[in-house]
């Protein structure tokens, strides 16, 4: 009847629709993304789109739908609303943060620096890499290591050979408030150490800063603070800084001096500071510097005995450091199984209304296809039929028995 005929017909449009390809049986569940800081979702992609919602940092989102630069995502409580792509942070970016985390749980503070404006912070010291949070003007990180990298344009490829880059950029590994690791350019920061100290750097950059001690100053009543810095005199030199300075309070001038004072180092960081050493001067706090002479690094040691500051002695150093991003794998996809053929869906659909297709009528597909179904008028009225048409080769017709 032209009922059956047109429930057949309907029925193997919509097997043709889902695909003449055998399709997945278990699809992989959709890889989330992560917010960046500062992200707010948008109802639309107007001008004048209200936000809908804040997000904080880290906050797994799914997309649902891309227009161009813009996404809209879905939060885990089901808030929905359009943002720059740019403004997420990809599995494989979120994946490299960890393996920082991991690697550089252990390194100690080399003092704070703030960012003279918005700056963004990276996952690798390079300037394509990607984006993982961007720092307010004046916002403060923890610095950890220093690194004097080449500006390459892109990502080398496997086996490509970009040319000898003209410039390099000074990088700094800084730990944010989240904990989380990544790099900024360090030429566009300013060191935390305080003012009182900050204007005697002469116009160096200050690579890094410690308290060591403290002295009571009576008229005040306060504990004037003992600094210890390093400073680097020219950017982009290969060692991390070159000179060090110790200022400690005198109360009789009222205001800082120059205790210890050393020039034409190749420094290298990690400094440590040690709360108290014993030596032959008596005990006090102490730290190391990782200076190069010649070829070979050495750690020299120092401490802070009253007014004064020894050095106590230098032995031979390993060179410190720096965490890489480890290129881990995505988590493997389920196992795809195939889906029932076209042809195995249509004759379920037949047995199941009690009717067989023949051999003959067997249906081959090459996608991509095309499916038309056309009603003819019959002496039963309108009679649909099927028609495949698979790249501009006509396969297969089919017509009920009876139609003309």
């Amino acid at each position: 009847t032209s009922a059956h005929w047109g429930a057949a017909a309907a029925a193997l449009a919509a097997a043709i629709w889902s695909g003449c390809a055998a399709q997945t049986a278990t699809e992989a569940p959709p890889q989330l993304h992560f917010a960046r800081n500062g992200v707010e979702l948008t109802a639309d992609l107007t001008p004048s789109a209200p936000p809908v919602a804040a997000l904080d940092f880290g906050t797994p989102l799914e997309i649902v739908e891309s227009r161009r630069a813009f996404v809209r995502v879905r939060t885990a409580d089901g808030r929905e609303g359009w943002a720059p792509q740019s403004m997420l942070i990809d599995p494989e970016t979120r994946r490299g943060m960890e393996s920082l985390k991991r690697q550089a749980a252990d390194f100690a503070g080399q003092g704070r620096v703030h960012a003279m404006d918005a700056l963004n912070v990276h996952l690798e010291p390079y300037r394509w890499s990607p984006v993982l949070y961007q720092l307010r003007k004046d916002e403060g990180v923890e610095a950890l290591r220093r690194q004097l990298a080449a500006r390459l344009p892109h990502r080398p490829g496997p086996n490509e050979r970009l040319p000898e880059p003209a410039e390099r950029d000074d990088w700094l590994l800084v730990r944010l408030a989240n904990g989380y690791l990544g790099w900024l350019l360090a030429g566009r920061t300013y060191s935390g150490i305080p003012l009182e100290i900050a204007q005697y750097a002469e116009g160096r950059r200050i690579v890094s800063y410690f308290q060591i001690g403290e002295v009571h100053d009576p008229e005040t009543g306060e504990n004037r603070k003992t600094w210890l810095w390093v400073q680097s005199s020219r950017p982009n030199q290969p060692q991390d800084f070159d000179r060090l300075r110790v200022f400690q309070w005198r109360q009789r001038r009222r205001s800082y001096a120059t205790i210890k004072l050393e020039t034409g180092l190749k420094g290298y960081l990690p400094i440590e500071v040690t709360p108290d050493v014993e030596t032959r001067h008596g005990t006090g706090p102490g730290f190391s510097i990782l200076i190069l002479k010649g070829e070979r690094l050495f750690a020299r040691m120092y401490a802070h005995v009253g007014n004064r500051v020894y050095r106590i002695g230098e032995e031979p150093a390993a060179a410190p450091a720096l965490p890489s991003i480890e290129r881990m794998e995505p988590p493997p996809k389920p196992e795809r199984e195939p889906a029932p053929s076209l042809l195995e869906r249509f004759r379920d659909f037949l047995s199941r209304q009690g009717r067989s297709p023949a051999r003959g009528s067997a249906v081959r597909c090459r996608a991509p296809a095309r499916f038309l179904v056309v009603s003819r008028l019959s002496s039963d009225g309108y009679v649909p039929y099927w028609y495949i048409q698979a790249n501009a080769v006509p396969l297969h017709s089919g017509m009920p028995p009876g139609t003309r």
